[in-house]
């Protein structure tokens, strides 16, 4: 029998007693999904509302923090790889090439040393619409900007690339202009419990007193079709208009958003040649107007027309 025992435990893999799997529970493993934040989903669940959860594939807080980087690296004297000089031409020549601004990059497939310029880099909120274009081009994308009014907070949506009217803000709250104010986005973290630079419409927490946020919306959101889209860190919300604004009771404000100013910006062609001197055009000759003398030809000055005056002492006729 020892010997049958021991023919039968050849090839089994032995372990201790404390190495045994452990029991497998009967609890359901947590379903695995695109989550906004808790107070977020809370407030969706409270309303029933069908809102699509897209996950984004950059955020504006490491937008913010990698311009912050950048920025610390150029003044410590380190090297920035810029990875967008090798898109812009097309090919590799960026991936794993320092680019320095006013230093030439080269050209791997021309074997060409080309001047870079000095050029500026793109807003956050550009370079955050471009690298979720998919998500942004679902719909209208919405800013919620955070106002304080004598201890009572006012949470004002605008649609993306507007700022808001704090003369109109102010005639909506009945409040003088003089007593609104913008308030801290450490405020609004510590507040709120949510990560900087995140700042939802909804899921926010009650004031001192009491009381839910005061919250407006510039008018032209009833007139879109297209769904609402607003930002919540990782996670890209789209919602309907009519979701947002029953489950909201969001007050409509006319001309509360304002279009903002564009920005000056030179080309990219101007910038790339801004190192290289070239030669000053010729002047043009001033063209001449036909019956009239040259620009370079020296003019007779006339003298004024003399009046001649009647016997009568009344003007008579003028002069040539």
């Amino acid at each position: 029998q020892q010997q049958q025992q021991q023919q039968q435990d050849r090839g089994r893999k032995r372990r201790p007693v404390e190495q045994e799997p452990r029991p497998v529970s009967d609890a359901a493993p947590p379903q695995r999904g695109v989550k906004a934040l808790p107070e977020v989903e809370a407030f969706l669940a409270r309303h029933r509302l069908r809102c699509q959860r897209v996950r984004l594939l950059k955020t504006f807080r490491g937008i913010i923090y990698g311009q912050q980087k950048r920025k610390k690296d150029v003044a410590n004297g380190v090297k920035v790889d810029n990875g967008n000089a090798g898109a812009a031409q097309g090919n590799d020549a960026g991936a794993g090439v320092a680019a320095v601004p006013g230093q030439p990059v080269a050209d791997k497939i021309t074997a060409e040393s080309k001047p870079v310029g000095d050029a500026k880099e793109p807003p956050p909120w550009e370079q955050y619409v471009r690298a979720n274009s998919k998500f942004v081009k679902t719909g209208h994308f919405l800013h919620t900007v955070a106002w304080e009014v004598n201890g009572r907070y006012v949470l004002a949506v605008i649609p993306h690339e507007h700022k808001v009217d704090q003369e109109r803000l102010a005639k909506a709250i009945r409040e003088p202009p003089k007593a609104i104010r913008l308030r801290k986005l450490q405020d609004i973290a510590k507040q709120t419990g949510w990560p900087v630079f995140v700042c939802p419409p909804f899921g926010h927490a009650k004031d001192r007193e009491g009381r839910e946020p005061v919250l407006l919306v510039d008018a032209s959101v009833t007139e879109f079709k297209k769904p609402l889209l607003f930002d919540c860190g990782t996670i890209g919300l789209s919602l309907s208009v009519s979701d947002f604004l029953r489950s909201t009771g969001a007050n409509c404000v006319e001309g509360l958003a304002i279009p903002q100013a564009p920005k000056k910006t030179a080309p990219a062609a101007v910038l790339q040649s801004a190192s290289v001197a070239s030669p000053e055009p010729a002047p043009e000759p001033e063209s001449s107007v036909a019956g009239s003398p040259m620009a370079t030809e020296p003019t007779k000055q006339e003298a004024p027309p003399k009046l001649l005056v009647d016997s009568a002492g009344g003007p008579a006729a003028m002069e040539p």
